[in-house]
C-alpha cells in the first residue's frame, strides 16, 4: 500500500531508472550524430529518404541523400559506371552485354554498376566488370559521362561510360545478378532491347568509334 513516502529502497530505484533512461538516451543521440542524422521522430532531419523519393516534390526523382553532423543536407545524383568492353573479331567490332536479371529485368545492358564509397570510378569498372561478367580489364579509358535525370527509372543516376578492352574472352561467364552475358557485333547489339539510356550510349559509341556501321543518316 503507497505510504506517501519514499523508502530508501525506492528512491535507489527511482534513481537506477532515471540513470538508465538518461543514458539510453545520450548514448543514442551520440550513436546518431556520429551516423551523421539525428533522428528527429520522423525519417530524419534531411527532408530527403536514403535514395528514396524526394518527399517535398514527387515530381522530381530520387538519389543519394545525407545530412552532415551541423544539419547539412545535400541530394545529389547516384554515381555509377558503365563499360562496353570491345574486341574485333575478322574485322568485326563486338561487343559484351549482360542480360539483366534485376529491375528492370530481361533487358540486354552494359556491364555496369554503382560506385561504392570510397572508390574510384576506374576501380569500379574494374570490379563491376570481374563481378559481371569475370572479364579482367587491361584497359580502359573514359568515353563520355551520361546525366539525364529520366536515364534510369529507379532514381536520378550519373554514370561514367568507359571503353574498355579485355586481353581474352576466355574466362567469359555471367554473375549473380545477370541471367547470362554474351557477345554481340556491335552494329547488332543497336538493334536489342536495351535497359537504361544504353542504346543511344552505344549509338554515341558507334558514331565515334565506328561511324560506318550507322546509316548516314543516324
Amino acid at each position: 500500500m503507497w505510504s506517501g513516502t519514499f523508502t530508501a529502497r525506492q528512491s535507489l530505484f527511482v534513481f537506477i531508472a532515471f540513470f538508465f533512461v538518461f543514458f539510453t538516451t545520450l548514448l543514442y543521440n551520440y550513436l546518431s550524430w556520429n551516423r551523421g542524422v539525428i533522428s528527429s521522430g520522423k525519417d530524419s532531419d534531411c527532408e530527403f529518404r536514403w535514395h528514396g523519393k524526394f518527399v517535398t516534390d514527387p515530381k522530381m526523382k530520387g538519389g543519394s541523400c545525407f545530412c552532415s553532423r551541423d544539419h547539412y543536407c545535400i541530394c545529389s545524383p547516384s554515381l555509377a559506371i558503365d563499360s562496353i568492353i570491345e574486341f574485333s573479331d575478322e574485322n568485326t567490332p563486338k561487343v559484351v552485354l549482360v542480360f539483366r536479371r534485376d529491375p528492370p529485368r530481361s533487358l540486354y545492358a552494359i556491364p555496369g554498376g554503382f560506385v561504392q564509397v570510397g572508390e574510384t570510378v576506374e576501380a569500379a569498372t574494374i570490379r563491376e566488370v570481374k563481378e559481371e561478367t569475370n572479364l579482367t580489364i587491361s584497359h580502359m579509358e573514359q568515353f563520355a559521362m551520361y546525366s539525364d535525370p529520366d536515364r534510369d527509372p529507379r532514381r536520378h543516376t550519373a554514370s561514367m561510360v568507359f571503353r574498355c578492352r579485355v586481353a581474352s574472352l576466355a574466362d567469359l561467364k555471367n554473375g549473380d545478378d545477370a541471367k547470362a552475358v554474351k557477345v554481340f557485333p556491335l552494329k547488332d547489339a543497336l538493334s536489342l532491347p536495351l535497359a537504361f539510356d544504353h542504346k543511344k550510349i552505344l549509338t554515341d559509341y558507334t558514331r565515334k568509334y565506328h561511324p560506318d556501321l550507322l546509316p548516314s543518316s543516324t
